[in-house]
């Protein structure tokens, strides 16, 4: 049997998609400024229930920004002198199952993501249970609350388009890139 991909079907197909897009696949997802970034976090005091709901967002928010995270990935943090150290134990893209260590910086801004860990963290419940982000009743934040309070707060800001818990993924030239620890 052959390379699936190679089949008569699957490369007819393939051809009149790109047909019908005008020859390359189209990428309508938006990504999140550091503009957009600010209006979210400013928007979630109208958006959370209460400010510890704030803190939790305005931390997932950041942390998923300028570390370039999926929600999946969201795990262990440690606090160095100049940094914040993120380990990432799982990856859709870790295709030898290695772990990864990404080093974000502190910056002078009210965005700045490990002073926002930083808060979130000393607010956060004690709980023996290894979710990063949880609420007051030692629940962990799921990826619909994610999503929903990012929709929410998109919302609040009157910010149209393609953004998604994705977006936050999306490089545009001028984010902020973490750097990979060793």
């Amino acid at each position: 049997m052959g390379e699936p991909t190679t089949s008569f079907l699957v490369t007819k197909a393939k051809e009149g998609l790109t047909r019908i897009q005008g020859g390359q696949l189209l990428d309508v997802r938006a990504s999140i400024s550091l503009h957009l970034l600010t209006q979210l976090i400013s928007s979630l005091q109208y958006v959370c229930t209460n400010s510890y709901e704030q803190f939790l967002f305005t931390a997932a928010f950041t942390l998923a920004f300028f570390g370039l995270l999926r929600f999946s990935e969201f795990t262990n943090i440690t606090f160095k002198s100049t940094f914040m150290e993120v380990t990432i134990r799982w990856s859709k893209t870790d295709q030898k199952g290695t772990s990864v260590l990404l080093h974000i910086p502190f910056h002078a801004a009210s965005y700045c993501p490990v002073r926002n860990m930083q808060r979130y963290l000393q607010q956060r419940p004690q709980a023996e249970f290894n979710h990063l982000f949880i609420h007051t009743n030692l629940k962990p934040l799921t990826r619909f609350q994610f999503n929903s309070v990012l929709k929410k707060s998109l919302h609040f800001a009157g910010v149209k388009g393609h953004i998604r818990s994705q977006s936050f993924r999306i490089w545009t030239g001028n984010s902020f890139i973490p750097t990979r620890g060793s």
